[in-house]
């Protein structure tokens, strides 16, 4: 039952195409209501108590539907070839060629489709080239950091449904986890209960934009979903965020390029989830593409997007490959501890961090010069230092496959991400993609098929 709203109406011509309209183009004729009498303030489109069709001429009238609170006295009269236009809450009625309508709006055939707007997002997942750590506080406050990254067609989605009944229905449907309860102004976004992140950025929202949540308090379906597993080191949850902001701004039309999308999905991890990380992940997601990042203090960043040429990229493509170990990793808990080393002044950490932005610099200048083995070279040694950062970041089940991805052909390979499992990523002369993936298959992890992704987040709307 679609609820009863108040509604303004507006005709616009169209041409309908069936069985008895020819294709011209229906004009509108005055005097007469195909719909009926609408001076019935609880049925906006006319009573029906007799069950009678209230079209005069069904087959030629089509109707939608969507939200505005008016007053039905509000209609004018309109020709019976009339198409109108009701605003109600993002819900589309299309009453199709002999419908007949009872009162009020119940479906009387196969031909009444009631369905509600729908507003998507999807959001690449990132894979760090080259300084990685380096984007994580206290060190690039204090030393400035680098990275370099690009994304993948691996995504984070988001659908949103707006609903008319004053419930939130939260649901991560690839970890099967689901919250629903009344709208309220702010939901408790502990970190510890599901669907934190979820609750978070709805809380967002609504505080942020309060004209735009209103007494509904932005009463809705959100669904998410991602390509990749939690835990995988692509920047799984920042790019999530990425994503459900996107589904907000598309739902409400908030004002927020790349920059504030990025930097309020930063803001809702690390300030008000509490949660350790980076940086780059958000604006990776939000921007797409390849990117070299700047970090310094005072939360500044600068993205420079890189212009590389398609060969030069197709190459790098050629020769990367992705491979997931098995397991997952919390990555809070090693950037914890590669915080604590920077703030008590291990001088093996910092100076590794020191190598990993130095490396980030290198790399950049070789894939600008197309030069592919020195970026395998930079990668090499960065591993090496990425491992002095925290003592989790690698282990025996990392170890192992490194060796033999190195010894059936890889010319370097790192940990994806913060380290400690997840995806690793290998750099490969592409003749040789086979060896090394079956040197990979004695483990219980799988090759990861993927390409790069020049696209940010992306946000549409349909039905």
């Amino acid at each position: 039952m679609i609820p009863q709203r108040r509604a303004v109406w507006k005709t616009t011509q169209f041409r309908q195409q069936c069985g008895k309209c020819d294709n011209s183009p229906i004009s509108n004729s005055a005097g007469s209501n195909p719909i009926g009498s609408a001076t019935n303030e609880t049925n906006p489109i006319g009573s029906n108590p007799a069950g009678s069709n209230p079209i005069e001429d069904p087959h030629q009238i089509a109707h939608t539907i969507h939200p505005v609170q008016m007053h039905p006295a509000q209609m004018a009269a309109a020709g019976k070839h009339s198409a109108r236009l009701w605003y109600l809450p993002s819900l589309e009625v299309k009453i199709c060629k002999n419908a007949k309508v009872s009162s009020p709006f119940t479906p009387a055939s196969d031909s009444f489709h009631c369905r509600a707007m729908l507003f998507r997002s999807r959001s690449p997942l990132r894979l760090g080239l080259a300084g990685g750590g380096t984007d994580v506080s206290p060190y690039c406050d204090n030393f400035g950091g680098c990275v370099l990254n690009v994304t993948i067609d691996l995504h984070a989605h988001c659908t949103i449904e707006p609903r008319s009944d004053g419930i939130v229905r939260f649901r991560a449907a690839d970890r099967n986890e689901c919250f629903e309860a009344p709208a309220a102004p702010m939901f408790d976004a502990d970190i510890s209960k599901p669907l934190a992140l979820h609750k978070a950025v709805h809380n967002r929202v609504a505080r942020e934009f309060p004209a735009l949540a209103g007494p509904s308090h932005l009463a809705c379906n959100v669904t998410t979903y991602s390509d990749a597993p939690a835990g995988s080191g692509l920047g799984t949850s920042s790019t999530l965020t990425v994503a459900m902001l996107g589904a907000y701004k598309e739902w409400l039309k908030l004002p927020l390029g790349e920059y504030e999308l990025a930097r309020t999905a930063y803001e809702i991890e690390r300030f008000e989830l509490g949660l350790a990380g980076g940086r780059q992940d958000q604006y990776a997601s939000a921007f797409g593409g390849v990117n070299f990042m700047e970090f310094s203090a005072g939360e500044r960043v600068i993205v420079n997007p890189l212009r590389i040429h398609a060969d030069v990229l197709n190459e790098l493509q050629a020769c990367v490959l992705l491979y997931h170990n098995g397991t997952s990793r919390e990555s809070a808990k090693i950037i914890a501890e590669q915080i604590g080393n920077v703030q008590c002044g291990s001088m093996d950490s910092i100076e590794a961090m020191h190598e990993l932005k130095r490396d980030a610099v290198a790399m950049k200048e070789q894939l600008l010069r197309g030069n592919i083995p020195a970026m395998a070279r930079v990668l090499a040694r960065s591993w090496e230092s990425k491992k002095r950062m925290a003592s989790s970041i690698s282990n025996t089940d990392i170890d192992a496959v490194m060796e033999a991805a190195l010894a059936a052909g890889a010319s370097a390979g790192k940990v994806s991400g913060a380290g400690g499992g997840g995806y690793i990523f290998f750099m490969i002369d592409p003749l040789q993609r086979e060896e090394v993936s079956r040197a990979l298959s004695v483990f219980p992890g799988w090759v990861q098929p993927c390409q790069f992704s020049l696209t940010g987040v992306q946000t549409w709307t349909t039905r």
